[in-house]
């Protein structure tokens, strides 16, 4: 499969006509890359449209997975992949994205200029306000596990200080560190994975690079649903925010977050019993105790449906 140094990853889940839209911008790209689309267990008419997909595309390698992996099992799949044919770098690409033609290039170029930089990120806009900036790179609330992906707005070339993630959304690594550092971590699913491997790769020394002239549209939250309240990312997102501090905050990093976790539970939960809207409470509180009691939970292999919502017509 190998033509290019660059492997880019690929992970549809029900959402061909995006996929193919993503395609058609990387077409455009002045990077020659490899490509290696994997379908995540999508419904079997999804699956159907992919198939006729790929006869248009005889360049792009297509994959169909039997189950759901998540979003970090899915992309783990991919990179293990780069890695076991040498590729020097692998691209992460969320397929809900269109991508400027010059934006790849610039993000090798940065690497290639800068060996301690692990990652590089591009500047991400919204696609239903494509001048509107949506993620640049991540700064990180140790004390609350909360990132702010809007620090760098006005940054005109690229950096490395004070970056604390870059976000799976879009981004260029070295295989060179995620042998060293490992994949993303599976019990993470989805949400986050991308931050505790960004931690990771610091605690390693390596450097985050965010480029801002490096640019894509990202149609923000397709595959989960795109509300603030969808009960998934509710769900995962309170149990991940617990497993990355488990795994990265100090002793008293631990104990305020401990605390402040626990208000906010409880404002979503009574908010969701308020609303007459049970499933926001009630993916949030075993987000929640799944997060400090049992974060090894299996996930069906429908996901996103999970079996305490599957019969839930609220």
């Amino acid at each position: 499969m190998k033509k290019s140094d660059i492997l880019t990853i690929i992970l549809n889940w029900n959402n061909t006509q995006d996929t193919l839209a993503c395609l058609n911008s990387l077409q455009e790209s002045t990077l020659s890359i490899d490509i290696l689309v994997i379908d995540n267990n999508s419904r079997a008419e999804e699956v159907k449209k992919l198939q006729q997909l790929a006869q248009k595309f005889p360049q792009v390698k297509f994959v169909y997975n039997n189950s759901n992996l998540g979003f970090v099992g899915g992309n783990n799949q991919g990179m293990a992949v780069a890695l076991k044919e040498n590729y020097p770098y692998v691209l992460l690409l969320n397929n809900d994205t269109v991508v400027d033609k010059n934006c790849l290039a610039l993000m090798r170029a940065d690497l290639e200029q800068n060996q301690q930089a692990g990652i590089a990120g591009p500047k991400i806009f919204y696609y239903a306000e494509p001048d509107k900036i949506w993620h640049t790179a991540g700064v990180l609330n140790h004390w609350l596990a909360k990132g702010n992906g809007l620090r760098w707005q006005t940054a005109t070339t690229p950096m490395t200080a004070g970056i604390d993630f870059i976000t799976g959304c879009c981004f260029l690594a070295r295989t060179v560190m995620l042998k060293e550092i490992g994949l993303f971590d599976e019990q993470f699913f989805a949400y986050l994975e991308d931050v505790d491997l960004s931690q990771r790769a610091k605690e390693h020394g390596w450097k985050l690079l965010y480029e801002p002239r490096a640019h894509i549209w990202h149609k923000v939250s397709s595959a989960s649903g795109g509300s603030a309240f969808n009960p998934i990312p509710l769900f995962l997102r309170t149990r991940n925010r617990i497993l990355y501090q488990k795994k990265h905050a100090t002793f008293w990093q631990k104990i305020i977050f401990f605390f402040y976790h626990t208000a906010f539970v409880k404002i979503l939960c009574w908010y969701g019993l308020f609303k007459f809207k049970p499933k926001i409470s009630q993916a949030v509180l075993k987000g929640y105790l799944s997060g400090y009691l049992n974060p090894k939970i299996k996930l069906n292999k429908n996901f996103p449906n999970f079996t305490f919502l599957e019969n839930d017509k609220q």
